[in-house]
């Protein structure tokens, strides 16, 4: 696994697919693009509590997530395909 992360965003490249997130921190639109377009895989959002904030299918192309009206802080993302996880880590919204 080859996670790497920029002031942009954050790619990351697990077995066969590369998730691409950006801008991270993120102030209103978050952009999530999977590599190869996967027609199954899904997005999580939680927040500090566990709670689930956003849940949705993930695009073919790229997927935009309006974070505009959650408070400031920490969240967890999963993004998910019927094998499984394939990526999930930390979004900080401005």
């Amino acid at each position: 696994q080859i996670t790497v992360m920029t002031c942009t965003g954050i790619s990351a490249i697990t077995g066969e697919f590369s998730v691409i997130i950006f801008p991270n921190p993120v102030i209103d639109i978050l952009t999530i693009a999977l590599q190869p377009a996967d027609f199954k895989s899904e997005i999580r959002i939680y927040n500090m509590m566990g709670e689930k904030i956003y849940s949705s299918p993930l695009n073919p192309d790229k997927t935009i997530i309006d974070l505009s009206k959650e408070p400031k802080g920490i969240y967890f993302y999963e993004v998910a395909n019927a094998k499984g996880m394939i990526r999930n880590g930390k979004i900080v919204v401005q």
